[in-house]
């Protein structure tokens, strides 16, 4: 799974370094899940920084505001580590991309964010005790926890879903192909040769020696959560074949907060 450390988000600048596009995303689940060449990132709604907001309608009782106010806290410390300079303040202000409002200035920014770094892990959701988090990892868990198909639908061709099985069927395949044929060897040995002593040594090692030999040359497949990557090494002179595969108006803040308890919270489910 991966690294249980809320600390272990990359700024916006080393998400551009390491070639990863900013994808917005209204969903909150999604929020810090990357897959490939994507992270996905909600962007920081302008009543979440009003205290107007927090005072009226994050300060209630009971289980379902605690657990909304969990989720709020864990999602404002999230952008103390998306914007660390301020070169990530400006990529964050970005007119494609609007992560945080243009009419909030740096100044303002550090002032709100530099009370978050007293938010501890136990203040969060589980959720947010994790940082980035890989989404084919969650889609290959989510039949185990979730109990569902995927966590995110990311193959909406048919051609590329059914292309991660290819992998799995391949090398399924090629064990059985190598199995039958150390069987097919040890009947063989058991039919030329009447000495019973030799029969049983020379047909277990026939019948070893043909898969462990031919599984040096079996695909060496790696599983990267559901999807899967098979590279061949064919063995030539020549050449060497990879195949891989601040501030709303308070008379808005209502429904703000309506649409808030909506998105906000992503209840823990341990991945």
């Amino acid at each position: 799974m991966s690294k249980q450390d809320s600390a272990n988000i990359s700024p916006l600048h080393r998400q551009l370094v390491k070639q990863r596009a900013v994808i917005v995303t209204k969903d909150p689940k999604l929020h810090l899940v990357w897959i490939h060449n994507r992270i996905f990132i909600k962007p920081l709604p302008r009543y979440i920084v009003s205290y107007a907001f927090w005072r009226d309608y994050m300060g209630g009782d009971g289980e379902d505001a605690h657990d909304i106010r969990r989720a709020a806290l864990g999602y404002l410390r999230t952008w103390l580590y998306l914007v660390r300079y301020e070169s990530d303040f400006r990529i964050a202000q970005d007119p494609s991309l609007h992560l945080i409002p243009p009419d909030i200035t740096w100044d303002q920014f550090c002032r709100f964010v530099s009370d978050l770094t007293t938010i501890a892990d136990h203040d969060v959701p589980t959720r947010y005790t994790y940082g980035e988090i890989r989404l084919t990892r969650l889609n290959f868990y989510a039949p185990f926890l979730l109990r569902k198909a995927y966590f995110q639908r990311v193959d909406y061709q048919y051609g590329t879903y059914f292309a991660r099985f290819y992998g799995p069927v391949l090398f399924v395949i090629g064990a059985v192909s190598l199995i039958l044929s150390g069987l097919q060897v040890a009947i063989a040995v058991d039919q030329g040769h009447p000495d019973k002593e030799n029969n049983q040594l020379l047909s277990t090692v026939a019948f070893w020696k043909q898969p462990f030999s031919g599984s040096l040359m079996l695909p060496l497949i790696e599983v990267n959560g559901p999807s899967w990557r098979i590279s061949f090494a064919v063995l030539d002179a020549d050449r060497l074949l990879v195949s891989d595969h601040a501030i709303g108006s308070t008379d808005q803040m209502s429904d703000c907060y309506v649409s808030f308890k909506y998105h906000i919270g992503w209840k823990s489910t341990g991945l």
